[in-house]
C-alpha cells in the first residue's frame, strides 16, 4: 500500500503545521468559482477553477472567501496579504513559484528531474512521477526499473514561500496532487532531494504525499478532501488555498450579509457571528491557532476524507473531532509514531506544533496567556509575526511586572545579556523543523535531570561547560535540587553540548550543531573551540544533521568559506571531516593549556577521547514529522 492510499484506507494520519514555523510558509491563490448571491455579496474577483488543475475553490457553506473582507477591513486585509499564512499554497505562476526552473536537473532516489518552464508555465522532465508515486510499493525496487515512463508534466501547485517550496502535479486520479520529489531551499538558492530535506531514518523510503490528505487540513481554508470510494479518487474542494480570514474568524457569509442589511436599512449589527480571536476565553483563542499549530489525529477517518474537519473559530473544542496529542494522552501512549514529536520530559520537539508547548506551559494553565499574547497576525513583521515589544522581556513583563526592577537580581546575569532574555532561559531552542532549533513554545524553569534528552537551557548559551556545573549554580541560585551525573569522570566530565554533538541522538545532533552557531553561544562561551565538535557531523548519516552542522560551522572564524556539499558523495563528506579538524589544529587553538570539559590539553584535541565518544553515538532512529 502507499503513502497515497495509508492516508485514505487504513492507519491515522497524525498531523501538525510544518511551517513557520514550523515547515515551509506560503498562500493563498485568488482563483475561485463565482456563485450567485441574492444578498448582493459580491462574487469571488477571481477567474472560476473549474477548468483548472487540482482541487476546486468553492466557498460554499457559509463562507465567501478573503476577497469579500477586503472592502470593509482594507488594512487587515493587506497586512494579511502580505503574510506568510497568506502564500502556504499557491497556483504555479511567476509570482508565486520562487524557484530558478532555468533547465537544471536535480536528483532524487537515483532518479534525475529536469527542471525548466515555457512562458508562465513550469514543468518537470523526467521519470513520471504518478507512475512511480503509484507503483512504487508494489514494485519490489522501483529505483531498479531500467526503462521507466519518462514525462513531462507540469506543476500546478506550491507550498511554501519562506524558508523550502514544495512543488505538485496533477495525478491521474480527480483533483488529487502528488509531491515531486524535489524541493527549493530559497535561502540557499538550492535544489534538494525530499527525503534528505526532513528529519528522517536515512534509510527510510523516498516522501511520496497526496497534497489532498496530508496538506489540505492546514494549508487551505475549508478544505474537503471528498474521497470517491469507488474509484478511489479525490474530487477535492477548499474555500481558499493558503490560510486566509476564514480560518481565523470562522466563515464569514452570514456578518457580510448582517452589515449589508444593516447598512441599507441604518439598523445596529447585533449578535456579529464573525469571531475575533482576541476576545474568545483563552482555550478557544488558543484553539484558533491549534487547530493547526499541533498534533493530532482525528476521530473518523471516514467522516475527514469525505468533508474534512468541523472545526470552527470560537465553536466547539479542538477535542470535539480530534485527538490532540500530549506526551501522556492515552491514544497515543504506545504509538511509535506519535512519540517522535516529543522529548522524554514531555517537551514537543517538533516545530510548528506550538500549541502544544503553550498548553503544557503554567502561564496558560494558572495564567491568561494565549498565543495572541506575543503574536499579531495583523500588527507585526511576517517573519515571527510578533506583536510590537514582544521580541524582547516586554513579553514576559506584561504579566510578570514585579521582576521588572530587578532582572538581574533574578537572572544573576548581567540586565542587558543573552543571559536576562527570559525567553532564553524560560523557553529555549528546542524544537526543530526547517534545518534550525526552533523555540518550543514550552514556558518553563530550567533544570537538570539525569534522565531528560532534551538540551538544557543554560548549556545553549554556556556550550563549553558540563552539566554539573550548570546543576551547581541552579541549586546555588534558585535552591534547585537536581539528581546530579555520577562522580566526574568519564563523559559527565565533557560539556553537555560536547555530548550532544559527539554522541546525542540525530535530533540532540542537530539542535546542537544549530546552537553552536547561534550568535549568543558564540559571544558567551567563545567561537574558538566548536569546529571539531561540528566536523563529525559533516559524514553524519541524516543529511538534515549535516546541513545544519554546515551553516554553523560556516558562522566559525577561518570557516566562513569552508567548500563542502552536503549531498556530495562519501569521500566528499570524509574528507571535510578531516580538513577541518587539521585547519582548526593548525590555527584556531584554544589558548588555554588545558580545558578537559572541551577535550583539549595542552592546546590540541584529545582525538582519544574525541574517537571513544564517538563511537558511543545514539543511532535509534528519529523521525521528526514537520
Amino acid at each position: 500500500m502507499t503513502e497515497k492510499s495509508q492516508g485514505i484506507k487504513s492507519a491515522p494520519v497524525v498531523w501538525g503545521l510544518i511551517f513557520g514555523g514550523t515547515f515551509v510558509v506560503g498562500g493563498l491563490v485568488a482563483l475561485m468559482i463565482k456563485y450567485g448571491d441574492p444578498q448582493g455579496i459580491p462574487d469571488h474577483d477571481q477567474t472560476p477553477t473549474a477548468d483548472l488543475p487540482g482541487p476546486l475553490e468553492r466557498p460554499g457553506e457559509d463562507y465567501i472567501a478573503s476577497s469579500a473582507c477586503r472592502e470593509c477591513h482594507q488594512n487587515e486585509h493587506a497586512s494579511w496579504h502580505r503574510s506568510y499564512h497568506r502564500q502556504m499554497t499557491q497556483r504555479a505562476s511567476p509570482d508565486s513559484v520562487k524557484a530558478p526552473f532555468d533547465g537544471e536537473v536535480v536528483t532524487s532516489g537515483n532518479r534525475s528531474y529536469r527542471m525548466f518552464r515555457e512562458g508562465e508555465r513550469f514543468f518537470v522532465e523526467g521519470v513520471d512521477v504518478d507512475w512511480e508515486f503509484s507503483n512504487y510499493e508494489y514494485v519490489p525496487d522501483i529505483n531498479a526499473v531500467v526503462d521507466p515512463p519518462i514525462a513531462k508534466q507540469e506543476i500546478v501547485m506550491t507550498t511554501g514561500s519562506h524558508h523550502m517550496q514544495q512543488y505538485w502535479i496533477e495525478s491521474s486520479k480527480g483533483r488529487e496532487l502528488n509531491n515531486l520529489p524535489v524541493v527549493y531551499h530559497i535561502a540557499e538558492d538550492k535544489w534538494m532531494p525530499r527525503e534528505s530535506s526532513f528529519m528522517e531514518p536515512p534509510e527510510g523510503a523516498r516522501h511520496f504525499k497526496v497534497w489532498n490528505v496530508h496538506c489540505i487540513a492546514c494549508h487551505s481554508v475549508g478544505g474537503r478532501p471528498k474521497h470517491n470510494n469507488l474509484n478511489q479518487s479525490l474530487y477535492s474542494e477548499v474555500v481558499e488555498f493558503g490560510i486566509a480570514c476564514e480560518a481565523c474568524h470562522g466563515p464569514g457569509r452570514a456578518h457580510v450579509e448582517m452589515h449589508r442589511l444593516a447598512k441599507s436599512s441604518g439598523k445596529p449589527v447585533s449578535n456579529d457571528p464573525i469571531v475575533n480571536p482576541e476576545s474568545l476565553p483563552k482555550e478557544q483563542s488558543a484553539q484558533v491557532c491549534g487547530q493547526c499549530h499541533s498534533v493530532f489525529d482525528e476521530y473518523d477517518r471516514f467522516a475527514f476524507m469525505d468533508r474534512g474537519f468541523s472545526f470552527r473559530p470560537g465553536k466547539g473544542k479542538l477535542e470535539d473531532e480530534r485527538h490532540v496529542l500530549s506526551w501522556d494522552h492515552p491514544h497515543f501512549r504506545e504509538d511509535t509514531m506519535a512519540r517522535n514529536y516529543f522529548w522524554n520530559d514531555g517537551t514537543v520537539r517538533v516545530g510548528g506544533r506550538e500549541y502544544c508547548g503553550l498548553t503544557a506551559s503554567p502561564c496558560f494553565h494558572s495564567g491568561e496567556m494565549t498565543c495572541l499574547s506575543c503574536h499579531s497576525l495583523h500588527n507585526s513583521d511576517p517573519n515571527d509575526q510578533l506583536a510590537p515589544r514582544m521580541d524582547g522581556n516586554e513579553a514576559c513583563l506584561q504579566c510578570h511586572e514585579d521582576l521588572r526592577s530587578r532582572i538581574s537580581e533574578h537572572t544573576h546575569h548581567s540586565a542587558d545579556s543573552t543571559g536576562s532574555l527570559c525567553y532564553n532561559c524560560h523557553m529555549p531552542h528546542t524544537s526543530y523543523a526547517l534545518f534550525k532549533a526552533i523555540r518550543s513554545h514550552r514556558i518553563v524553569s530550567p533544570s537538570v535531570r539525569l534522565g531528560a534528552d532534551r538540551p538544557n537551557a543554560c548549556n545553549q548559551c554556556h556550550g563549553d561547560r558540563k552539566i554539573s556545573w550548570t546543576a551547581d549554580y541552579l541549586e546555588k541560585w534558585y535552591g534547585q535540587k537536581p539528581e546530579r551525573p555520577d562522580g566526574e569522570t568519564d563523559d559527565a566530565s565533557v560539556a553537555r553540548t560536547v555530548l550532544n554533538l559527539l554522541k546525542g541522538n540525530a535530533a540532540q545532533r542537530a539542535v546542537a550543531a544549530w546552537t553552536v552557531g547561534w550568535r549568543p553561544m558564540r559571544d558567551t562561551s567563545g567561537p574558538a573551540w566548536q569546529a571539531p565538535f561540528l566536523a563529525p557531523l559533516l559524514n553524519d548519516p541524516y543529511p538534515t544533521v549535516r546541513f545544519v552542522a554546515s551553516r554553523s560551522l560556516r558562522t566559525l572564524p577561518g570557516f566562513e568559506d569552508f567548500d563542502y556539499d552536503f549531498m556530495g558523495a562519501d569521500v566528499h563528506r570524509a574528507d571535510a571531516v578531516d580538513r577541518v579538524i587539521e585547519t582548526w589544529s593548525g590555527r584556531f587553538r584554544s589558548p588555554q593549556p588545558d580545558m578537559p570539559e572541551l577535550l583539549i590539553r595542552d592546546g590540541r584535541l584529545d582525538l582519544a577521547r574525541w574517537n571513544a565518544i564517538r563511537s558511543k553515538r545514539d543511532d535509534s532512529p528519529v523521525y521528526l514529522p514537520e
